[in-house]
């Protein structure tokens, strides 16, 4: 079964008005955030993360995802 509230963010042309951006102070390397298979998400050499502003839509999901607050959205 699956619930959504929203198109899925994943999808191409689905774009929000935020952009995400990775706080590598805080991140933890848990890769978490990387779950969703998101392709604006990748893994650097430490292990901690990198968005791709080019690909990412600003769903906000990795932050959801992230207890570590090491991710933020932001205005575009």
């Amino acid at each position: 079964v699956i619930i959504a509230c929203a198109p899925c963010a994943l999808l191409k042309g689905v774009k929000f008005p935020n952009k995400c951006v990775p706080l590598s102070d805080k991140c933890k390397k848990c890769g978490m955030c990387l779950k969703p298979g998101c392709p604006a998400l990748t893994k650097n050499e430490d292990g901690t993360i990198a968005i791709d502003e080019t690909m990412c839509n600003g769903c906000g999901l990795c932050k959801q995802l992230c207890k570590f607050d090491a991710i933020d959205c932001v205005a575009r």
